[in-house]
C-alpha cells in the first residue's frame, strides 16, 4: 500500500513527463507507463500511448501489461512466503517436491538464484491448458552443464518448476494462492497470472523486436511462474512499497521483516549478484539494468517485454517501468536511463 502525494505527483509530471515521453516519440516502444514511490508515497505516475504502431488504441490506466520476467519477483516473493510458513526451506532438494526431477542436488535457493546447472531448453510456451505437458516436457528435457551452484546460468523455466513446488506444497493453484497471499492484501486489483480471466481491451501483447507486428504467440498463455503476470505500473509498485515497508501494507502484515531481509540479502557468496527475490546491484553492477544513482543494495528484475521493477532499500523508493516493447528490452540501457529519472524525482532533484 501507499499514500498518494499528490502535490508532487503534479509537480514531479510537470518536470518530468516529457523525459519520458521522449521514450515514445523515439519509437523505443509505443507506449510507456511508470510508477514511483519513496518513502510511503506514490510520487510519480505516467502512463501515455497506444497498443502498437499499427493499432493506435489508446492505453488505459487499467490496461494490463504482460510484464514478462518481472513476473519472478512474486513468484519468489511466494517460495519465500511459504518458507517463513515453514512449508518449505530453501535448501529443500527440488525432488523432495517433484519426484520428476532428475538431479537430488538441486535446492530451491539454486533455481531462485539461477544456479542449478540445468541447461536451459526452449520449448513452445504453454497455451491455455498445456501447462501440464509443458511441466512434463522440462523434466524429460533436462540436461547440465555444470554441477548445482558452481556457475551462474540463467534458467527461466526454474520459476514454473518453482510454479509446481508451490501448487504442490500449498494445494493450490498459482493464481488464487497469488491472490489470497499477496495481491488482495496488497490492493492490486488489476494483476493476475491468468490470462483466462482476462477479456479483449482489457490487456496488451508484446509487440516484436521489428516494432510493427504483434507477437501473438504471446497472447493466451498457461499460468507461468516465470513470465506469467499481466499487471500494471501502478499495481505493481504497491508489491515494492511493502518490500520497503519490511512486510507491512498499510496496518497489515504480509511478511515477517525477517522474510523481507531474507528476500534482500545476497545469497549466493557474492558470485552472481542474486538474492532469493532476484537480482542484486551491488558495487558492481554485473547486470548492468539498474540506475547508477541506485544503491548497491537494489533489488530487482526487467522481462523481456520491455519491463522493469527495482526496489531500494537505502533510498526508500521503488519504480516500475511497463511498456509491451521487445525492441526496448534489447538494450537495458533504456531501463538504466529510465531507472535515473525514477530516482532523481523520487528524491526531490
Amino acid at each position: 500500500m501507499y499514500r498518494i502525494n499528490e502535490q508532487r505527483c503534479v509537480g514531479n509530471a510537470t518536470a518530468y513527463d516529457n523525459r519520458f515521453r521522449a521514450f515514445i516519440r523515439d519509437r523505443l516502444t509505443p507506449n510507456l507507463s511508470v510508477a514511483v514511490v519513496h518513502k510511503g508515497e506514490l510520487v510519480y505516475h505516467f502512463m501515455e500511448g497506444a497498443v502498437s504502431y499499427t493499432d493506435r488504441t489508446p492505453v488505459a490506466g487499467g490496461t494490463k501489461f504482460n510484464i514478462g520476467s518481472v513476473s519472478k519477483l512474486v513468484t519468489a516473493a511466494l517460495v519465500v512466503k511459504l518458507c517463513e510458513e515453514a512449508a518449505l526451506t530453501l535448501d529443500d532438494p527440488v525432488q523432495r517436491f517433484i519426484p520428476e526431477m532428475r538431479h537430488p542436488q538441486v535446492t530451491l535457493l539454486h533455481l531462485l538464484t539461477h544456479a542449478s546447472g540445468i541447461r536451459a531448453v526452449m520449448l513452445p510456451w504453454p497455451k491455455l491448458g498445456g501447462i501440464r505437458p509443458y511441466l512434463e516436457g522440462l523434466y524429460a528435457h533436462m540436461e547440465w552443464d555444470a554441477l548445482p551452484g558452481e556457475q551462474f546460468g540463467y534458467y527461466s523455466p526454474g520459476y514454473t518448476i518453482l510454479m509446481d513446488v508451490l501448487e504442490r506444497v500449498s494445494g493450490m493453484e498459482l493464481e488464487p494462492l497469488a491472490q489470497s497471499l499477496l495481491f488482495k492484501p496488497l490492493g492490486m486489483d488489476n494483476t493476475t497470472y491468468g490470462m483466462s480471466t482476462l477479456q479483449a481491451g482489457e490487456y496488451v501483447v508484446p509487440i516484436h523486436a521489428d516494432r510493427q507486428t504483434t507477437a501473438v504467440e504471446y497472447d493466451e498463455l498457461a499460468v507461468t511462474g516465470d513470465s506469467g503476470i499481466h499487471s500494471t505500473a501502478t499495481d505493481l509498485v504497491k508489491f515494492g512499497a511493502m518490500i520497503l515497508d519490511r512486510g507491512m501494507a498499510g496496518m497489515q502484515r504480509i511478511f515477517t521483516e525477517a522474510a523481507i531481509d531474507l528476500m534482500l540479502r545476497e545469497s549466493t557468496g557474492g558470485r552472481y549478484a542474486r538474492t532469493p527475490l532476484g537480482m542484486q546491484k551491488t558495487e558492481h553492477d554485473i547486470h548492468r539494468c539498474f540506475s547508477d544513482l541506485n544503491s548497491p543494495q537494489t533489488v530487482g528484475h526487467p522481462g523481456f517485454s520491455g519491463c522493469h521493477m527495482w526496489i531500494d532499500p537505502v533510498y526508500d523508493t521503488a519504480g516500475v517501468i511497463i511498456s509491451n516493447s521487445i525492441h526496448m528490452h534489447g538494450d537495458w540501457r533504456n531501463y538504466r536511463l529510465l531507472a535515473t529519472h525514477s530516482m532523481k524525482l523520487a528524491l526531490g532533484m
